[in-house]
């Protein structure tokens, strides 16, 4: 029986750990610095970060002021477009301008596109060009030529401004009870610019109603809550992280620190004192039974409620977080199978406990 009994408990948390194997996190979007040719410099570059609370995510309004050193038709920026929200548009001089999924002929080495960005490194064997580390985005991640989009415009030597609009992704930590949220912007591929200028972030979170982090120290004006601004004359990161978690009720804070394990022991042993107390109210009214229907129905009832309010338990956590809940939570209702191996150990204890009692009142009844 004992050999069983592990055996259960075993395949249990077993199954329990393979249920959390998978990756808690939801992949978003990356925005990213565009990829310059050699014939263009970006003097400056300007990001503003709206959170979007409703929606989830944000939208990233994104501005470049460029110098172009080549008069005519050419490929003056290469953006990286990794699932977006929505259509990602660029305006040159205010105008908007179409644009085009990278073509197969300037997927090749000696193609085109890789003379004009002679210093970006191909993976012919992935089909991958080599712009952002596992480091740097925390995992196994690349870029997929396939995911690279350009446009073609006929532009004057000198200054131009180009603008950048799109709703981004964002990504989800599902590995706790609540949702972690955050924001990446790459800005890597800056490293490959001719020149650096320089770097204006703004970020606004008015309305936002989340505790909100950054890796790009304290902003240079406003504040994170409502509309913060950073600048920089070099790259204060290869990854911008915004980091946002939303707030959620005291009432459920507390509950998910006592845990499903700790409200479902509580609720157990309130069970078991009310068991007792029946047992004993109705020994003192039937001392003459041999068995007590109270206490052999409480064992085999008391055991079930408190497996079944710890299964409870998780859903219960989880409505009061609300949209924000993760519901990662593993195979937990396979604690169901431990309820033969409980019950008996239980209607053993209760009927020692309802023997002793009634042999206490038969002895006090004599000495009466």
């Amino acid at each position: 029986m004992r050999r069983i009994l592990y055996l259960l408990i075993s395949i249990i948390f077993s199954q329990m750990a393979f249920s959390n194997m998978a990756s808690p996190i939801t992949r978003g979007s990356i925005g990213a610095s565009p990829f310059t040719s050699k014939y263009v410099d970006i003097l400056e570059e300007s990001i503003l970060i709206i959170l979007n609370k409703e929606l989830g995510g944000a939208k990233y309004i994104v501005e470049y002021r460029i110098n172009s050193s080549l008069e005519g038709v050419q490929i003056p920026l290469l953006f990286y477009a990794f699932d977006y929200k929505n259509d990602f548009k660029i305006w040159i001089d205010g105008k908007e301008v179409e644009l085009k999924p990278l073509p197969v002929e300037f997927q090749k080495v000696d193609g085109v596109l890789f003379n004009n960005f002679n210093y970006l490194y191909k993976d012919t064997l992935n089909n991958t060009i080599d712009a952002f580390t596992q480091e740097t985005l925390g995992g196994d991640f690349y870029v997929s030529l396939s995911d690279l989009i350009y446009f073609e415009t006929n532009i004057g030597k000198g200054e131009h401004l180009i603008k950048v609009e799109y709703n981004a992704q964002e990504w989800i930590n599902g590995s706790d009870w609540v949702n972690e949220y955050s924001l990446r912007y790459a800005l890597s591929p800056a490293k490959f610019w001719k020149s650096y200028g320089k770097l204006k972030i703004t970020l606004d979170a008015k309305g936002c109603k989340y505790k909100i982090s950054t890796n790009l120290g304290n902003p240079t004006s406003g504040s994170l809550d409502s509309i913060a601004i950073w600048n920089f004359n070099k790259l204060p990161a290869d990854i911008i992280s915004i980091d946002y978690n939303p707030e959620i009720s005291v009432f459920a804070k507390a509950l998910i620190d006592a845990g499903p394990g700790g409200l479902g022991l509580v609720f157990f042993v309130i069970l078991i004192i009310l068991h007792v107390l029946y047992i004993i109210s109705y020994r003192r009214k039937s001392i003459e039974k041999r068995f007590s229907w109270v206490m052999i129905t409480g064992s085999f009832l008391v055991p079930a409620l408190a497996i079944i309010s710890f299964i409870l338990f998780y859903p219960m956590i989880d409505a009061l977080i609300g949209q924000h809940a993760s519901e990662r939570h593993g195979y937990y209702f396979l604690i169901i199978l431990v309820y033969p191996f409980v019950a008996p150990v239980y209607l053993l204890i209760m009927w020692l406990t309802d023997r002793f009692y009634k042999r206490y009142l038969v002895r006090m009844n004599e000495i009466i």
